[in-house]
């Protein structure tokens, strides 16, 4: 029954029962409408308020989950910035000792606004569980594995940021009062590092002091409304006590329009408010509130109408940012192919050339990709080989990409006289100009003249090329002991040179491939790449190519931070037939082609070409 139909019927009653009991009748209706009315008021701001709490419990809950990811995230950065001042492998004790890292691993997370209290803090860990800086000294240094059955899901949560760049969730923990609370926590990775960077907060503490505001403008209407109930009620009942015969007809009818009044300023306001606040809870942002009635009405119906555009204007933040993502990621697609087109992707790329075979192939670790590979004929009979490895990841790496891989080919078709290693200090003098940005790439060019298997190369700074027989261990050269590209203007890169015979196999390689980790963060390591090859060594290149991305993919699952490129060049095995070999070594193409042939014989492991040839370091060989 409504508010108007129980005034109705209490003024019905008072007219029946006649004068004789027209004051107590007056007194117990008064008493009775008093307490409705109070209950009504109270019930309906009740309402407004657990509706408010719940609505900004929700959406607080959200954002505070966004902005703790946020000082998670930045912390991250923060903290890998200052890692720069601390070289790998990392001491534990150092990292603790310095101050301005320490004032960032253990910040604390406090709610926005003017009065927001503390919510949380940060903390720092490696990717083994130990807590390398924490707020809490009791905790520092020790593994968070300790916990792993006290509170399995704060454990699995760590656990997970082993493997995975950001995570977050929730956990259960018994605080210093003993009581159970929620907890949230966001992890993310420190970037080129072992550590990962924790924000904790108990995530009530967000909306507490919101919630206490909507209670306390929900008490303060509350005792207003009484007041105004019983103000009222005290002024009719003396008003129809002092004139109970004269009046009795007129005070009826005034009654009953300052019960209809009184009803219906009361009421309506708060029932459109429930209405309303129904409306904005099925995402109508944009629904308003009249701002009329009792000024704590008006009050609460300004707050509602602010949260509405609040949250539409949120919306559409998000919208924004939504498309803004959706054309980057395009970009970054576009990307992807131009980069694809500019890498041989045709194979067998020389189906006239039967001396050799060759295969090369290059998995992504982003969209884009910061390793390249090259191969292309210098004159008839002298193949280019380029296998380089860009810093960084993303659309930087991918430009300064293009730059390297055009100039390569460029210095090398246009001044085909020029050795490898004068084409490494002809590009490395051009990429050193202006490289603000201080990127640089590591690069492995070869030459290798086809009649007489001869190789002559030049390194720079990249990963030994390696070389496959059926009947041998593979064997790991090419380490000269030079710069990358781009760092050092001027320098003069060294000439190695090996010589081929069939069948052997090249094998051109990133460190993708040995630097990649599984997500315990094992790396798959040079031991277990040259055991695979050993065991593919009599395959053709596309198959050993196969074998080595598929124990790379099943090794690394969804871990992959770096592109794996390997390229493959097989010589000839039909017949155990040898390459020649050239009396005179050819050490550029020209020279190559003008080269005369002789028997091909090894050099021995301590000799003076192999010294030349591989440096002094004892981890590579020849073989027998």
């Amino acid at each position: 029954m409504t508010l108007k139909t129980r005034l109705l019927l209490a003024l019905l009653g008072f007219a029946v029962v006649g004068a004789t009991a027209t004051v107590f009748v007056t007194k117990r209706a008064i008493f009775r409408l008093e307490q409705e009315n109070t209950r009504v008021a109270r019930q309906g701001i009740s309402d407004v308020v657990s509706d408010n709490i719940r609505l900004s419990s929700k959406i607080l809950t959200k954002i505070g989950e966004t902005f703790v990811a946020i000082r998670s995230e930045d912390a991250a950065l923060r903290v890998a910035d200052i890692l720069r001042s601390h070289k790998p492998p990392f001491n534990i004790r150092e990292l603790r000792a310095d101050n301005k890292l320490r004032a960032v691993a253990t910040a604390q997370i406090r709610v926005p606004g003017e009065n927001g209290g503390v919510a949380g803090h940060i903390d720092m860990y490696d990717d083994k569980g130990l807590a390398i800086i924490h707020p809490n000294p009791n905790v520092e240094g020790k593994n968070y594995s300790q916990w792993k059955d006290e509170f399995p899901e704060m454990w699995k949560l760590v656990r997970e940021s082993f493997r995975k760049p950001k995570v977050s969730g929730y956990y259960s923990f018994i605080g210093e009062d003993n009581a159970k609370k929620r907890k949230f926590m966001a992890l993310t990775r420190v970037k080129d590092s072992p550590f990962i960077v924790s924000a904790v907060v108990e995530i009530d503490r967000f909306f507490l002091p919101v919630h206490e505001k909507i209670k306390r403008a929900g008490e303060k209407a509350a005792k207003k409304a009484d007041a105004q109930v019983l103000a009222v009620s005290a002024h009719n009942t003396q008003t129809l006590i002092s004139n109970a015969t004269m009046w009795l007809l007129g005070l009826l009818a005034m009654g009953a329009a300052a019960a209809l009044w009184l009803a219906r300023s009361v009421s309506k306001p708060i029932t459109e408010l429930r209405h309303r606040v129904a409306t904005m809870g099925h995402g109508d942002f944009s629904i308003k509130i009249p701002e009329w009635g009792s000024r704590e009405t008006r009050e609460l119906a300004v707050a509602f109408n602010k949260l509405g555009d609040d949250l539409r204007q949120y919306t559409e933040d998000l919208k924004r940012e939504t498309a803004a993502r959706e054309a980057f990621e395009s970009e970054i697609r576009t990307a992807r192919r131009i980069q694809e087109a500019l890498l041989p992707h045709t194979f067998p790329p020389f189906p006239d050339r039967p001396e050799f075979e060759l295969h090369a192939s290059l998995l992504p670790a982003k969209d884009v990709s910061g390793d390249f590979y090259d191969f292309f004929f210098i004159g008839e009979n002298t193949l280019a080989l380029v296998m380089a490895d860009v810093s960084g990841k993303g659309l930087p790496a991918a430009i300064f990409m293009a730059v390297a891989r055009t100039l390569i080919r460029n210095l090398c078709l246009t001044s085909p006289d020029m050795k490898p290693n004068e084409v490494l200090s002809a590009a490395n003098d051009y990429l050193c100009l202006d490289n603000d940005e201080a990127m640089f790439v590591t690069l492995f060019l070869g030459f290798l003249d086809i009649p007489s298997g001869r190789l002559v190369y030049a390194n720079a700074g990249h990963e030994p090329f390696i070389v496959l027989r059926p009947d041998s261990p593979p064997e790991r050269l090419g380490v000269l002991s030079d710069f990358p590209l781009g760092i050092v203007p001027g320098h003069a890169f060294q000439l190695g040179t090996r010589n081929f015979r069939a069948p052997e196999t090249l094998v051109l390689h990133t460190d993708g491939v040995t630097d990649a980790s599984n997500p315990d963060g094992e790396f798959f390591g040079v031991e277990h790449f040259l055991d695979i090859l050993a065991e593919n060594a009599a395959k053709r290149p596309a198959d050993i190519i196969a074998a080595v991305n598929n124990a790379l993919l099943a090794f690394q699952g969804e871990n992959q931070f770096d592109d794996i490129t390997i390229m493959c060049l097989r010589t000839r095995p039909e017949g155990e037939k040898e390459w020649g070999r050239d009396q005179h070594f050819p050490t550029s193409p020209k020279e190559s082609r003008s080269a005369e042939l002789t028997p091909d014989v090894y050099p021995r492991n301590d000799g003076p070409e192999y010294q030349a040839t591989c440096g002094t370091d004892p981890r590579h060989y020849w073989g027998t």
